[in-house]
């Protein structure tokens, strides 16, 4: 029996669709969730963004915030059988830990007493090495972009606005101390199906890439080897901060305009 320890934040669907492979296949799972860090640690972020990317972009990026709920309704959900029942009844029947910092004594105690196989982050922030250091076969994750050219947050929407519709995707790669760069274990294109409205395509988007996460585990469980592919280091390669209103506009407006042309396949070919 291989052992899973699942870390994600605000107890994401995303994590307990893992979780529920993992225990249909009676595999040893814990899980970590993240409850958010405190007022000040954001601030810090939207000052070090500024810092880089200036004061118009944070600006943008609150307006999104503010209005993504009007933009991109969130009713389509990618995930319709894990009710909120579901998931408490799963953090019940598990070993389950709650934490603000996922770096903190307490936390990376809880996970070195765990000793898990595999580290699996399903929604989880930036991680060092100190806590991705402590599985003994690696810690996994699900990147919505297709890696190397997107990396960083949004990256679904940023290829959207920039019309690289035959760019979006998704893989499955171990976490290492760059961003969204290590060894793949996993990368697909999802190509857009027409007439499918914007948000039910981010929707479908996740749940395809969760599966596609499910199916490396079911490769580690069957097997217990995985085949790692080094990332290429050429060509042109973005590490998009989040996507602010302006980007979430002209992703939308993008979107909508291939749709329109009937076969989004074809029309989005460069």
């Amino acid at each position: 029996m291989t052992s899973f320890l699942v870390l994600t934040t605000h107890n994401l669907p995303e994590a307990y669709f893992l979780v529920d492979f993992l225990l249909r296949q009676r595999q040893h799972v814990a899980v970590v969730n993240l409850k958010g860090r405190p007022k000040s640690h954001h601030l810090k972020i939207f000052k070090r963004l500024k810092k880089k990317y200036g004061a118009v972009y944070v600006l943008d990026l609150l307006l999104g915030k503010l209005l993504l709920p009007y933009i991109m309704p969130s009713h389509v959900q990618p995930f319709p059988g894990l009710t909120q029942d579901n998931i408490q009844s799963y953090i019940k029947s598990i070993p389950y830990f709650e934490s603000h910092n996922p770096h903190d004594h307490a936390t990376l105690g809880y996970i070195k007493q765990f000793s898990p196989d595999y580290i699996l982050a399903a929604g989880a922030p930036i991680l060092r090495e100190k806590l991705f250091g402590l599985s003994t076969y690696g810690t996994l994750n699900r990147h919505l972009g297709w890696a190397p050219a997107y990396r960083g947050s949004d990256c679904p929407l940023w290829t959207l606005s920039l019309g690289a519709f035959h760019e979006v995707g998704f893989i499955v790669h171990y976490v290492t101390k760059q961003i969204d760069r290590g060894d793949l274990l996993m990368r697909k294109r999802v190509p857009i199906p027409a007439g499918l409205p914007l948000s039910h395509f981010l929707a479908h988007l996740q749940l395809t890439a969760s599966t596609g996460y499910v199916d490396v585990l079911d490769t580690i469980i069957a097997n217990g080897e995985l085949t790692r592919t080094p990332q290429e280091s050429g060509g042109t390669q973005w590490h998009f901060p989040p996507a602010g209103l302006s980007t979430m506009l002209k992703a939308k407006r993008n979107y909508n305009r291939l749709i329109s042309q009937g076969d989004p396949q074809h029309a989005g070919q460069r």
